[in-house]
């Protein structure tokens, strides 16, 4: 028995002569250079079905991709069609975009199921989900060829003629080698997706994280404040009414014991300004980093300058506490791994971008071996990304052994166009 394309002229094959056989092999090769420069799916299965139809082959190709976690396929919006079948193809393409079926419907199942490349007559398609809009569309002969990576079908391509004939062997193994590279980019571009998607629903938790952490740094506050402060100004007092109650000979006592309330009240009201400082609440972001700077300056006997406009846009609460923990952890990683003599922290807002940075003239260390270190000297700024990333930001650092440590922290603020402009290339730290 014949075989089915055999019923039917054959397209003569593509490599007829030495000549033709540089263009096609150049034009294959230029295919795999023009996949690796797009950017998404759509563009690659576009670029693949606009190259294959203008070799005047067929007259319409379109794409359809497995759908609901591997169980439907789908006909997606990317097509190309030959300007002779446009109208026609228009009034097609509203029936079929969004159609989905399931593997083994009609001839586009079989090819999706099986992997082999399938190709008919639209007479011969007796029952097919498409053959009623072929009709419709004058398109007389079909092509499928799925897309493989690895034995699994990442995508159909289907191809149309407006005759009725089939394409040889040579052209079904030119067709393969086509599109042979589409497979591992459909593969590695739905990787890439799940990875963002786990990346971003990492980044969301860690977000909410980071609010209850704040949130708690409050109540925790609060509670040293209203509760440990005032448990403290009443004993002070006490103190002082016993003082001049008993005799002289307890007053060395007395003294002692109003110092080491004096002493606790402070390391309260140090541990309350560490937690959440009233200042950012109440003053706002540059007074709350001027308090920050004096509070390096005290502990620590480091000199400490602040470069902040005294008046600064609006923040969103959540991003202000942000900003602050995240200035607050670089200042803290300076002052215990930097080994340094001053810092400097400088904060300036232009064009919806937050820019802080923070610099110090110590050790100094190999960004490209920036790790989570038995010491936990990688920790506080992996935590500072994270949360730099959760707000559509990032984290730029500079730095060389020896000669000190820039990082630099750019934020969008609520502009959704910021989002767009805030990773600017080339930009380096300043």
């Amino acid at each position: 028995m014949a075989r089915e394309q055999d019923r039917y002229p054959a397209v003569p094959p593509p490599v007829t002569n030495k000549e033709t056989t540089k263009r096609q092999k150049a034009l294959l090769e230029q295919l795999c250079i023009d996949i690796l420069n797009v950017d998404s799916v759509d563009r690659a299965l576009e670029l693949i079905i606009r190259t294959l139809c203008r070799l005047d082959v067929f007259v319409y190709g379109e794409a359809w991709l497995p759908t609901h976690r591997g169980t439907r396929l789908t006909c997606t919006e990317v097509f190309w069609c030959d300007e002779t079948v446009k109208e026609s193809i228009s009034s097609y393409r509203q029936g079929i975009t969004g159609l989905t079926l399931e593997p083994g419907d009609g001839l586009l199942g079989e090819a999706w199921t099986s992997g082999r490349i399938r190709q008919a007559c639209r007479k011969d398609m007796y029952g097919d989900p498409l053959a009623a809009s072929m009709s419709e569309a004058r398109l007389e002969s079909i092509v499928v060829l799925p897309v493989q990576s690895h034995s699994e079908t990442m995508a159909v391509l289907v191809f149309y003629r407006d005759r009725e004939d089939s394409l040889d062997d040579d052209w079904i193994r030119w067709m393969q080698g086509a599109t042979a590279q589409l497979g591992s980019f459909i593969r590695f571009k739905k990787a890439e997706t799940a990875s963002g998607e786990y990346q971003r629903k990492l980044r969301k938790v860690a977000g909410r994280l980071a609010a209850a952490e704040n949130e708690e740094r409050k109540r925790i506050a609060r509670s040293l404040h209203d509760g440990v402060g005032q448990t403290l100004s009443l004993a002070r007092i006490r103190t002082g009414v016993l003082r001049r109650l008993l005799p002289g000979r307890y007053a060395h006592h007395l003294d002692t014991i109003a110092d080491l309330i004096e002493e606790a009240d402070e390391q309260t009201q140090s541990l309350t300004f560490q937690l959440s400082p009233p200042v950012l609440y109440e003053l706002g972001l540059p007074a709350a980093l001027s308090w920050l700077s004096d509070h390096i300056r005290k502990e620590h006997d480091l000199p400490c300058h602040v470069d902040v406009p005294n008046t600064v846009p609006p923040m969103e609460d959540s991003m202000r506490d942000a900003v602050f923990q995240m200035v607050r952890e670089l200042a803290r990683n300076v002052v215990k791994h930097a080994g340094a003599s001053n810092i400097s922290i400088r904060a300036r807002y232009d064009d919806h971008i937050w820019r802080l940075t923070v610099t110090d003239d110590g050790k100094g260390f190999d960004p490209k071996q920036d790790r989570i270190t038995s010491n936990g000297s990688g920790y506080g700024l992996f935590h500072v990304r994270e949360r730099a990333e959760f707000f559509g930001g990032t984290l730029d650092v500079r730095s060389t052994p020896d000669q000190g440590t820039e990082i630099l922290i750019r934020l969008p603020d609520g502009d959704p166009t910021a989002r767009e402009r805030h990773v600017l290339p080339g930009e380096k730290p300043s």
